[in-house]
């Protein structure tokens, strides 16, 4: 079976490599160009094209009629999709003679558009998965050619949720892959009535509010730290990113929201209703800091007000 894959990503590319390790037919490989290089979770495609003889072909718009006419010309018999913040047009949709598979990092109809990953871990879930799911006109609405669910915990962070999204897709990709190409494969209509949708972010919408519950916000830094843009305040005019933190037992009734009640060892936050032990921050510009050296390098003291 042959298979396009595309994709600019990291989950994308780990489940591409595992792909060409197996030898499972991959013909072209389709990713961001270099200047594209800021979006998160960005990786460049050439060592895998070049390790093991797949055409690398790098296009900001995929539906373009260049690169839609290299795609022809590979005639692939499936298109895999896995990390593409573009929707795939029509033309494409029509190669493939098996379809166009594409991937959502949450266990659809639920939680449907952007920015699965932080919302997953904003919202506090305690269970996920990822979905493949065969490509239509309207977005994240195919049908369901597969799923695998895994379990989150209050340690797990982006990073942690992206591991274990990679992870299950590429086990996925390794049951589903023979039964397409066999044509045994049994999909799953989407319901509906079932189907939530998630909103899209932007670095901006990062801000720390110290007013809310200090669950909210360890779920907030843990959702918007790395690879992602970060959870950010202010130290007086300059913006701080808080990229760890961990909510502490803070029985004092002194301070106010976003004022630092502990700086030392600890780095402690009045929340508004207890505190958080900020543990990796850093200041715009500058490099990333555990909390001690943060403290002593920038001279820290309890009664600063952030945000």
């Amino acid at each position: 079976m042959r298979i396009l894959f595309i994709s600019g990503v990291e989950l994308g590319y780990e489940c591409c490599k595992s792909l060409l390790e197996r030898k499972t037919g991959v013909v072209g490989i389709f990713c961001y160009p270099g200047e594209l290089k800021e979006r998160s979770g960005y990786v460049d495609f050439s060592d895998l094209g070049k390790k093991y003889g797949v055409p690398v072909f790098k296009f900001q718009d995929v539906n373009s009629a260049e690169a839609v006419s290299e795609m022809k010309g590979l005639a692939p018999d499936l298109i895999l999709v896995i990390g593409w913040s573009s929707i795939i047009g029509e033309e494409i949709l029509k190669i493939p003679k098996k379809g166009v598979l594409g991937h959502h990092p949450t266990l659809l109809p639920k939680h449907r558009g952007n920015a699965p990953i932080p919302w997953t871990l904003i919202n506090g879930l305690t269970r996920s998965g990822v979905t493949m799911f065969f490509l239509e006109k309207e977005v994240d609405k195919g049908e369901i050619a597969g799923q695998k669910e895994f379990d989150l915990d209050m340690d797990d962070d982006a990073a942690s949720l992206y591991a274990k999204a990679t992870a299950a897709t590429i086990s996925l990709l390794s049951e589903m892959l023979p039964k397409i190409e066999k044509g045994t494969l049994k999909t799953m209509k989407q319901n509906p009535g079932r189907s939530s949708r998630w909103g899209k972010r932007r670095p901006e919408d990062g801000i720390i509010d110290w007013n809310t519950m200090a669950i909210y916000l360890h779920n907030w830094i843990r959702g918007l730290t790395h690879p992602y843009p970060g959870a950010f305040t202010f130290l007086g005019e300059r913006k701080l990113f808080i990229w760890k933190a961990e909510i502490v037992d803070w029985k004092q009734k002194s301070g106010r929201p976003g004022e630092i009640v502990e700086a030392g060892e600890r780095l402690v936050v009045r929340t508004g209703d207890g505190a958080i032990a900020v543990k990796m921050l850093q200041l715009e510009g500058e490099e990333e800091l555990g909390a001690k050296e943060f403290v002593e390098r920038n001279k820290i003291r309890a009664g600063i007000v952030l945000g």
